[in-house]
């Protein structure tokens, strides 16, 4: 996806990211409807949002038009109003049903798609552009060439040992997150007995907590640490509040833990940012 949008622009794969999200509450929406219908159809939805994956391609076109030692704090920006966002979806769950929230979902994301359509400009810069499309020609119709292309893209990872420990780090933080995205409510309802509305209480105030991190610890953080001890600070607060989440039996000690996961979320701006600042324009 990435080299695709070198040669074919943004925009066109964040209208594709954005429709990909909206079929996860219209997938819901028909289930909530239809006694007949698959929850099968939920687990397709989210499973095809890997194809273009949101986050990624909004950390590109960060990428595209900022310099980069405004990247970090740029994509600390970003999911500053990614984490708002998240934190006021908290109180659509405690003050509407499970059909209204779904549908809310549904309309935002259309809109979004729709706004992309209508107002966002392109931010993929030309240079880069004919660059990548001059790559392209070079290739011709050479199959080998076209089969091979992604494992050689993904050779970038082994240019460098800087470049293998940013590979492994990223790997070991995104399984940690997605485990812990998915498995955190399950305990929290199923085995310490918390309210859905006490759940969505504590997740409004981890946002909240979220986005005051984002936008004046990072930069401060950084400014004082420089980049490579701010990850490992990250990293750090990380495998705390994972320790936490483990030997809680308590609700303080789960509310404790998921207010440290977003001092964990120091890293993840700077991760990206030092990635993208390593890279050339064409790659």
């Amino acid at each position: 996806v990435g080299s695709l949008s070198d040669c074919h622009g943004r925009r066109a794969f964040l209208v594709a990211t954005s429709a990909l999200l909206a079929t996860t509450p219209l997938s819901l929406l028909m289930i909530q409807i239809s006694d007949r219908a698959s929850p099968y159809w939920y687990y397709f939805s989210r499973a095809i949002q890997g194809l273009v994956y949101s986050t990624s391609m909004c950390f590109t076109v960060l990428a595209d038009v900022m310099p980069p030692k405004m990247r970090s704090p740029s994509n600390g920006l970003f999911l500053a109003i990614y984490l708002f966002g998240n934190g006021m979806s908290q109180i659509l769950a405690k003050v509407l049903s499970h059909l209204m929230v779904t549908i809310v979902a549904a309309i935002v994301l259309l809109s979004a798609c729709i706004f992309i359509i209508m107002v966002f400009r392109e931010s993929l810069p030309e240079e880069a552009k004919r660059k990548a499309l001059s790559n392209r020609r070079e290739e011709g119709n050479n199959w080998g060439k076209i089969i091979l292309r992604p494992i050689r893209e993904l050779s970038i990872i082994n240019r460098n040992k800087f470049f293998r420990l940013l590979a492994f780090v990223s790997v070991c933080s995104a399984m940690t997150h997605s485990s812990d995205s998915t498995l955190i409510v399950y305990y929290m309802k199923n085995q310490l007995d918390i309210g859905y509305q006490t759940i969505a209480t504590m997740f409004f105030f981890k946002s909240l907590v979220g986005v005051l991190v984002q936008m004046f610890l990072l930069k401060l953080v950084i400014g004082c640490l420089r980049e490579k001890r701010s990850l490992v600070l990250g990293l750090m607060f990380g495998a705390i509040h994972n320790v936490l989440w483990g030997v809680s039996s308590t609700q303080t000690g789960i509310f404790t833990g998921l207010i440290m996961s977003e001092f964990a979320g120091l890293h993840f701006p700077i991760l990206v940012g030092m990635r993208s600042a390593n890279v050339g324009e064409e790659e």
